[in-house]
């Protein structure tokens, strides 16, 4: 394995070498990668302190040529970085992983609960593209180095009580929020329902004041066809009476024109 310290300190890397066409890994400082070695994965990775002041491993890259991929290099450097000798004593590893690779990370124990990361979400930057994963040791590993002559078990026990309060706490908060969000949407699920009877009574008014118009306008048209057709027979009946009356006066003057003539 090489570890080197770049940028004061921040990050490590361990890299897989492969010398001609065997995959091994190296042993030592950066001088054990010779000139014909060539890198075949790498993971970088980088601490935090949370709100607790409790270290926090932040996996950066993990990465493995594509020819040497499927050979179990990428889960090798996994289980090194989760080794306490080389990331130190951590309270959880966390990562922004790629949408391709969120069902590796799963496989060690990483999750996007929600939950679990809102704790260290505020301790590091948003990555494009990525989902935020977070994986908590099943045991504190300060207590599993102490020295075997101390009580180990009472300590582990003591700390796993705490935790055990600690999830307790965070459960119970979790749900008060869940609570607060869900009597939120019932209230507004209540709100948009009367919204939607009122527009639904509105919209049934406004339908049945367009038929009441409707059927007015229709009355209304009957009315006037009405009106059209008896003013065409009182306009043809005056007519006809004015033609018979004009025709009357015409008969009139010319029996009067007979009787002015001379015999």
């Amino acid at each position: 394995m090489v570890c080197t310290w770049c940028v004061h300190g921040v990050y490590m890397v361990c890299t897989w070498c492969v010398h001609g066409e065997f995959a091994y890994l190296c042993a030592g400082d950066k001088d054990s990668v010779k000139f014909e070695s060539r890198v075949a994965a790498a993971v970088t990775f980088k601490w935090h302190l949370d709100e607790e002041s409790k270290s926090v491993v932040q996996i950066l890259l993990l990465a493995v040529r594509p020819r040497f991929r499927r050979r179990g290099l990428g889960r090798k450097l996994m289980q090194l970085v989760m080794e306490p000798e080389v990331s130190g004593d951590y309270s959880a590893l966390i990562t922004w992983a790629d949408h391709s690779a969120e069902e590796f990370f799963t496989r060690f124990g990483f999750s996007d609960d929600p939950v679990l990361t809102r704790k260290y979400y505020v301790i590091t930057d948003s990555w494009d593209n990525s989902t935020f994963m977070c994986a908590l040791p099943m045991f504190d590993l300060a207590v599993l180095k102490r020295d075997p002559g101390e009580n180990i078990s009472k300590g582990f026990m003591e700390q796993m009580a705490g935790e055990a309060e600690v999830w307790k706490d965070m459960m119970v908060d979790a749900y008060h929020k869940q609570c607060g969000i869900f009597e939120k949407m019932k209230g507004q699920i209540m709100l948009l329902q009367n919204r939607l009877l009122w527009a639904q009574r509105e919209n049934k008014e406004a339908r049945e004041e367009v038929e009441k118009l409707r059927s007015e306008k229709a009355a209304i048209q009957h009315e006037f066809d009405e009106y059209r057709k008896l003013s065409k027979v009182a306009h043809r009946k005056q007519a006809k009476a004015g033609a018979e009356k004009e025709l009357q006066k015409m008969m009139e003057d010319c029996k009067l024109d007979g009787k002015k003539k001379p015999s």
